[in-house]
């Protein structure tokens, strides 16, 4: 009985043992698959993000090359490169012949109007006198002494040439203005027999800054 009991406990234990090493090794088991699940599953994570870099990295590399193909086949488009400094020019050009141009059709008007009516505007026109060379009395005595009163004028433009630093030789300075020299056509009229004498002549014409153009003409 005793050693029968004593079997019986040796196998309860032997089963005990056998049972506790089935569970350590079950749980070791486990542990070990745990652990081999959380390597996979970071080594996963890390593929991801590995591969999601690539990607992006791959359409950046896209985006430039495609850039850079547009940026061939995209034609160039040039600017002219005009200087402002010459567009200036020639628009002040364009305005100064205007207001000249002007100047001498009033003068013309005025003497097909009368040889007094001529004069009276010659003197207006006169750079000279609005200088104060020369008073519009002292012109207007010298052009009606020249012509006698009967002697009309009648101007045309020929040509028309800048002339920066010209000096009036009335006062040996340079005059405030743009100034030209204008080469005319200068038709003088006897109006009592229609004789006609036509002079071509090189005269300085100016632009004063407010944009108004005055002849040089003679006063003596």
């Amino acid at each position: 009985m005793s050693t029968e009991r004593t079997f019986l406990l040796s196998r309860e234990r032997r089963a005990a043992v056998a049972v506790a090493l089935i569970t350590s090794i079950s749980l070791l088991g486990a542990c070990s698959s745990e652990d081999s699940s959380g390597k996979l599953a970071v080594q996963d994570r890390r593929a991801v993000t590995a591969t999601k870099a690539a990607a992006a990295r791959n359409r950046a590399a896209v985006a430039r090359r495609r850039a850079a193909a547009k940026r061939r086949t995209t034609p160039t488009t040039r600017v002219p490169t005009t200087t402002t400094t010459i567009v200036t020019a020639a628009v002040r050009r364009s305005d100064d012949s205007a207001a000249i141009r002007k100047t001498v059709d009033d003068l013309n008007a005025a003497f097909l109007t009368g040889v007094s009516s001529g004069i009276t505007n010659s003197t207006t026109t006169n750079y000279w006198v609005g200088s104060g060379a020369y008073t519009g009395d002292q012109c207007a005595f010298f052009e009606s002494a020249r012509g006698r009163g009967i002697v009309s004028e009648h101007i045309v433009t020929r040509t028309l040439e800048s002339a920066p630093g010209w000096r009036d030789p009335m006062t040996g300075r340079v005059p405030r203005g743009r100034v030209y020299r204008m080469t005319v056509d200068e038709i003088q009229t006897l109006v009592t027999t229609g004789q006609q004498r036509v002079r071509t002549l090189s005269i300085p014409v100016i632009v004063r800054p407010d944009g108004h153009a005055q002849l040089f003409l003679r006063c003596h």
